[in-house]
């Protein structure tokens, strides 16, 4: 194997341009074939796989009578697993007292925040320990519940679910619809999805998450009917919020969400004459009612789907109320005048 040595190169002024134009020349040659042959290969692989591909996008492509559903947002920052840590009276402990050593403006609301995470915790390992200790005592109570009736449960979860329907709450507080109804999923009690939204709101316009849960219910869960319970209950915040005209006056999502009640709690408003009448009744307790089946019918006006499934008897709509100061639940049957109304509702437009 020979080496070959470079050979000394004796530059002067007219060497050196005479190389330069040679190289550009070269070089110029060289791109032209060069782009020639990637232009004829782009244009090739357009119009045989690029120029389909247009044509599938744009019969597919969104119109006004076909609109786009809204996609998921992405991060705006690089992933990162920091501060992403599983909780413990530990960790919470040196949180609280980093805010007592800060200069918060709401150190005290902090500081019961962290708590109420803490006592979270300790409940729960309270539950635990004593469901471990007491796993094979059946009659053995935790939260009023016998062991037995917890674990059937446990063993059902991770088996599936078959839920007969959809309770549509309100997100107030008070509310505790496992605790007024039982729904421990047993084999007498029947399961049912929760949907929770402040007002028990339906937005007409853009309804997903109810309209997707009682889709669910009768496609991905199989069920032939699906009883959707509106449970509205006694003093709704929101409710009393629109009526007086409050929310409107808070601006933001609430002055939205009381334009969507105000309807139903006007003095002369309509859906006030579906309402029958028992002992005690008040003027709030209507007002909770009529909004509660406006708001069924903001849910039908939203979805053709809903409303067809309606029609072929495959939803059982259901108004329920929850007085706060007693266990009672009233259930109500609907007029059919009314149901045959939520079948052709639509949303009007602007």
């Amino acid at each position: 194997m020979s080496i070959r040595k470079k050979k000394n190169i004796v530059s002067n002024d007219n060497v050196l341009a005479e190389t330069k134009e040679m190289l550009k020349k070269r070089f110029i040659r060289r791109t032209v074939i060069k782009t020639g042959l990637i232009g004829a290969g782009f244009y090739a692989f357009e119009k045989s796989i690029i120029n389909p591909v247009r044509s599938i996008a744009a019969e597919s492509s969104p119109t006004k009578d076909k609109p786009k559903l809204p996609l998921g947002l992405m991060p705006t920052i690089r992933p990162t697993r920091d501060g992403f840590t599983v909780l413990n009276t530990g960790i919470i402990a040196t949180e609280i007292e980093k805010i007592r050593n800060s200069e918060s403006d709401y150190k005290e609301s902090w500081i019961e925040a962290w708590q109420a995470l803490a006592k979270l915790i300790e409940v729960n390992k309270t539950f635990v320990e004593e469901y471990q200790k007491q796993r094979n005592n059946p009659n053995y109570p935790i939260s009023g519940i016998p062991i037995g009736e917890l674990r059937d449960f446990f063993n059902r979860a991770g088996e599936g679910q078959d839920p007969i329907g959809v309770i549509l709450g309100c997100v107030d507080s008070r509310v505790h619809y496992e605790r007024r109804l039982s729904l421990k999923d047993s084999d007498d009690v029947p399961a049912f999805f929760i949907e929770r939204s402040i007002g028990n709101i339906v937005n007409p316009y853009n309804d997903l998450s109810l309209g997707a849960t009682v889709q669910y219910n009768l496609e991905g869960i199989g069920r032939d009917v699906v009883l959707l319970i509106q449970m509205v209950h006694q003093n709704c915040g929101m409710v009393g919020a629109a009526a007086d005209e409050k929310a409107m006056k808070l601006g933001g999502s609430l002055e939205e969400a009381g334009y969507l009640v105000k309807p139903a709690v006007e003095p002369r408003s309509p859906w006030k004459g579906f309402i029958g009448s028992w002992p005690n009744q008040t003027a709030k307790d209507v007002n909770v009612l009529a909004n509660g089946i406006m708001q069924l019918a903001h849910l039908f006006a939203s979805s053709e789907y809903l409303k067809e499934r309606l029609k072929q008897n495959r939803i059982f709509p259901v108004l329920g109320y929850i007085p706060l100061d007693t266990p009672k639940v009233y259930l109500f049957k609907l007029p059919q005048e009314l149901l045959k109304m939520y079948e052709t509702i639509t949303v009007p437009e602007t």
